[in-house]
């Protein structure tokens, strides 16, 4: 990475160390972070443990819930992050949950245009194909077609209402109940749950609607910001998915307890990596963006300076291959 890609952070060679650039950073801005007693190494550890237990199978069992008792369904509807607490699922970050309902006369679809707001909580960690450039500009301006490409094809006579996901507010579809399943046990439906179902990807039951496209031309903004993507032209989507890896999962874990902490919330977070420019944001993966644009936020709060970091990656980077990555 060159000195020009993002001037805020310093470039040490990393020599022959096993990790890359970023995976070296992120390993000093933690490390850096529990030296000064900010964050605990203890508190990323458990983060990564309750992260780990956040998979689509929470989504579905709410889901299934909300098909067997009509009363937790009128709950959910009307207080997602209430409702779903009453299952035991608490919501780490400080964002509002809410539910959309399927029906015979709507299918809703989640997108974030700005950067890849999830219900992570309920969810788990979001695929690939849902915070790339061609899903995030194109479900706004063309969702049939979106849906057309994932198999999931929408009658014309079914209204498609998409949800644009912002920092404080995450969305979660609540699909139809598929027939047939009246004399199921609360289990058995659960098992039907996918997660596409659950942000509007997956097939649902129609009837008849009106047909209009609920989201307006709103969507050709007048200023757009470098990670701000609805409604711009883009190519097709890619269905790709990867195992995230393990310097990843750190850098959201050390993302959600720098958040508790009040520390770096999440749309600071989202500033910071409009900050690095569109030419920056688009050469960067989706972690490296959050780790340099986590360094550039700590420099200004005066918690971490560029040299500190600079010596501390070069030391991360000079670490025998078998004691390159420490937690605490």
């Amino acid at each position: 990475m060159n000195e020009h890609a993002h001037p805020h952070t310093p470039t040490p060679d990393p020599g022959n160390s096993t990790l890359g650039y970023y995976e070296i950073m992120e390993t000093a801005v933690r490390e850096l972070l529990v030296a000064k007693q900010v964050v605990g190494a203890d508190e990323i550890r458990r983060m990564l443990e309750v992260m780990d237990s956040r998979t689509p199978a929470l989504g579905a069992k709410v889901v299934a819930r909300a098909w067997v008792d009509p009363e937790f369904r009128a709950r959910l509807l009307a207080n997602g992050r209430a409702a779903v607490g009453e299952l035991g699922i608490d919501l780490f970050e400080n964002t509002e949950l809410i539910v959309l309902e399927n029906t015979d006369k709507v299918h809703n679809l989640i997108v974030c245009t700005l950067c890849s707001c999830y219900p992570r909580e309920v969810l788990g960690l979001p695929p690939d194909w849902y915070k790339l450039k061609p899903y995030r500009a194109r479900a706004v301006k063309e969702p049939r077609a979106v849906l057309a490409e994932f198999g999931t094809v929408i009658p014309d006579d079914v209204e498609v209402r998409v949800s644009d996901s912002i920092s404080m507010v995450r969305y979660l579809v609540l699909p139809q109940r598929p027939p047939n399943t009246e004399n199921f046990s609360e289990e058995q439906p659960a098992s039907l749950v996918t997660r596409d179902a659950m942000i509007g990807r997956g097939q649902s039951q129609h009837a008849s609607g009106n047909g209009e496209n609920a989201m307006t031309q709103t969507e050709n903004l007048l200023r757009q910001l470098p990670t701000e993507l609805g409604g711009l032209d883009a190519g097709p989507v890619e269905r790709v998915e990867h195992e995230y890896l393990p310097w990843e999962k750190r850098c959201h874990a050390l993302a959600n307890v720098l958040d508790i902490h009040k520390i770096v919330n999440t749309e600071e977070k989202r500033r910071g990596i409009e900050s690095l420019g569109g030419e920056v944001v688009g050469k960067l993966t989706y972690y490296e963006r959050w780790i340099v644009a986590f360094a550039n936020i700590l420099f200004q709060k005066q918690i971490l300076t560029p040299d500190e970091l600079a010596r501390k990656m070069e030391e991360v980077s000079s670490r025998p291959s078998g004691d390159l990555v420490r937690c605490g």
